[in-house]
């Protein structure tokens, strides 16, 4: 008698297939010349062409903007970091196409097409902002002397997320 077994049974979870997207690095010099594949965490599943992201370039983060999805490169990659912001694309799809035909064309860094695009400074103009987690202030962990600066905070970030340069911190900002 032969038994058949499935994945379910033995325990195992077939891992969802991994998402791909093409971005365009806002970096000087060459590497913003050219596009990058990065995966997408399951965090930010919801990620569409257009939105803004942080990406880790090198030895730093960086800005980017996800042009497309992409197949499975041939080379390991890097995760995205994180969305730069919560309200959808900066760039409809319509506009998306004409910055790749603009690239193409004119032999032109993606990156600097999709500047020009944008308000002027509109991503010098991105802010920090801190928010409390939920369940974040009763989970810390316990300190051996209670802390002031910490608990300013906390109190501070129960009104809701605010711009880090708002915060008030004994220390400076550099202490938050």
């Amino acid at each position: 008698m032969a038994v058949e077994l499935t994945p379910g049974d033995l325990g195992l979870v077939a891992a969802e297939p991994e998402r791909f997207v093409e971005v365009a690095v806002d970096a000087a010099g060459g590497g913003g010349a050219r596009t990058y594949t990065y995966h997408v965490p399951p965090p930010l599943a919801d990620v569409e062409p257009g939105e803004a992201v942080l990406v880790e370039y090198g030895r730093r983060q960086a800005l980017a903007v996800v042009l497309a999805e992409a197949g499975p490169p041939a080379v390991a990659t890097k995760p995205i970091v994180d969305r730069v912001r919560a309200d959808g694309p900066l760039l409809p799809p319509t506009t998306l196409a004409l910055a790749r035909w603009i690239s193409a064309t004119y032999l032109a860094p993606p990156a600097v097409v999709l500047r020009a695009m944008l308000p002027p400074g509109f991503l010098e103009r991105l802010e920090l902002v801190a928010e409390l987690l939920p369940g974040a202030a009763q989970a810390a962990p316990a300190r051996d002397a209670p802390s002031a600066s910490a608990d300013e905070l906390i109190e501070q970030l129960q009104r809701g997320p605010r711009p880090v340069r708002e915060l008030r911190a004994p220390e400076g900002r550099a202490a938050l």
